[in-house]
């Protein structure tokens, strides 16, 4: 026997050599290794160029907050307990179950990229982490109704700023916010038919895929909005809203102004209702999908839609005109009676000042803009045209209908305020007389059939009483 065990050799007083002494490898070096703060680097570090400012500030907000929690920790001494508890203290600090799983999901890809840099085998602590919590309902996106897209319109023109010029763009194109305030003022195109503005990337602002790139047709108030914004720039200028436009970077100014705006007016909606109104009014019109993603900047994920050059302006523009403008559900209805504050020559007024606005400037469009009650519009038109003011271009081959110009001849000078007098009250009621005596009952005991579209129900206890006033004369007068 050569030796013995513990490195004992034959001969008792000899040393043992140090190289047949081998030390118990470990598996890991060093328990201090791969530290969060060291991922969060490492994180920052990788796609930089593909990161925009907004998502790296909250890449470390995030991180500090769960290094807060855990603190500088290495990877090997976090564990899925460790984690579930942390997002126990999320939960109960009153964050929603969204925050919370977006929090775990850039936690969990910052780790993800680290590991596989530093070719590690260990465990994404943060993968598959359950969140025990009651989901909330979703709350889908509700539509504009078509009264307060009406009353947005008027609310537009009626200020004429640059934040409702922002406004304005929004309404008609289905485009996000910052899409809209960061165009440059470049990407107003005017000049072409139709119009449309060309939603790019811009050093000053990323859009969210490549399928954002686009060409959107301006109608309505859209275009209005846009012809002000050129109108109202300075030859130096390059932005289209510099107010939204600081050190080479777009701001949230706009979102946050807009949405105080709207709340303080009582419309509860917030602006991507705006986006979702105009996708539901293009459903509702009919309009292929291809056609209204290619409009709002969707992706279709379908093999064609890589081929061609894309859906046409033209077609484009239809479709927006035939869902917004077309639309009935956009058109009000007559109203029972008038306004008292406004004159003939009033109305007249505030017609003529929309005519050069518009796109095309006829009765439809007219009432759309919200500015006038639809009786009132009719009475600004007869007013105008009565005096020689505005006259109708007719079209082919319908020539009852045309779109309204200016003949250059002005409104003539009277007093403001002028009240009619035979103006009826804005409450009250309009009758079609000829349809209640029909549905009246007879003297002799016979009763004819009651029309079911009669403007007003007719009671019994009534009928006596407005039959002996519509016996007496041909038509009752209304009190004023």
């Amino acid at each position: 026997m050569r030796g013995v065990m513990n490195g004992r050799r034959k001969n008792e007083g000899q040393p043992a050599r140090a190289s047949s002494i081998h030390p118990i490898p470990r598996a890991i070096a060093s328990r201090d290794k791969h530290l969060l703060s060291i991922v969060l680097k490492t994180f920052l570090l990788a796609r930089r160029e593909h990161h925009s400012d907004r998502y790296r500030v909250e890449i470390r907000r995030v991180f500090a907050e769960a290094i807060r929690y855990f603190g500088d920790r290495a990877l090997l001494r976090l564990s899925s307990a460790c984690v579930t508890r942390y997002v126990s203290h999320q939960l109960a600090l009153g964050h929603t179950v969204g925050n919370v799983r977006y929090k775990l999901n850039l936690l969990h890809a910052g780790t993800r990229r680290y590991l596989r840099e530093q070719r590690l085998t260990y465990a994404n602590p943060f993968s598959g982490i359950r969140i025990d919590a009651p989901h909330l309902p979703m709350t889908s996106w509700v539509p504009l109704a078509g009264s307060e897209i009406a009353r947005l319109r008027a609310l537009v023109l009626k200020h004429d700023d640059d934040i409702r010029w922002l406004l304005g763009l929004l309404i008609e194109t289905g485009a996000r916010v910052s899409e809209v305030a960061g165009l440059a003022l470049a990407d107003i195109v005017l000049a072409h038919d139709p119009p449309y503005i060309h939603i790019v990337e811009r050093p000053w602002r990323r859009l969210k895929s490549p399928n954002c790139i686009r060409q959107v047709p301006l109608i309505g108030t859209a275009l209005w909005a846009a012809r002000r914004v050129v109108e109202s720039a300075h030859i130096t200028q390059k932005y289209a809203f510099p107010r939204y436009v600081k050190s080479a970077s777009i701001t949230h100014g706009a979102a946050q102004t807009l949405w105080a705006w709207l709340r303080n007016r009582g419309i509860k909606h917030n602006l991507h209702a705006l986006r979702m109104t105009v996708l539901d009014q293009l459903r509702r019109a009919g309009c292929p999908p291809e056609i209204y993603f290619s409009i709002l900047g969707m992706g279709n994920r379908t093999t064609d839609s890589h081929y061609g050059i894309g859906v046409p302006l033209a077609t484009t523009g239809n479709w927006l005109r035939a869902a917004m403008l077309d639309s009935s559900d956009f058109i009000g209805k007559a109203t029972s009676g008038y306004d008292r504050d406004l004159s003939p020559y009033k109305c007249a007024v505030e017609v003529m000042k929309l005519l050069g606005s518009l796109e095309r400037p006829d009765f439809r469009q007219i009432v759309l803009t919200g500015v006038l009650e639809r009786c009132d519009v009719i009475r600004g038109l007869r007013y105008a045209r009565r005096i020689g003011c505005i006259e109708m271009e007719h079209s082919v081959p319908r020539r009852h209908r045309g779109a309204y110009v200016a003949t250059g001849v002005g409104l003539p000078r009277t007093a403001s305020g002028v009240k009619s007098k035979r103006r009826k009250r804005p409450d009250a009621p309009t009758y079609d007389h000829r349809k209640i005596l029909l549905a009246l009952p007879r003297p002799s005991g016979y009763t004819s059939i009651s029309y079911a579209d009669a403007d007003v129900a007719v009671t019994l206890p009534d009928t006596h009483a407005l039959y002996a006033r519509c016996t007496a004369k041909s038509r009752p007068r209304m009190r004023e």
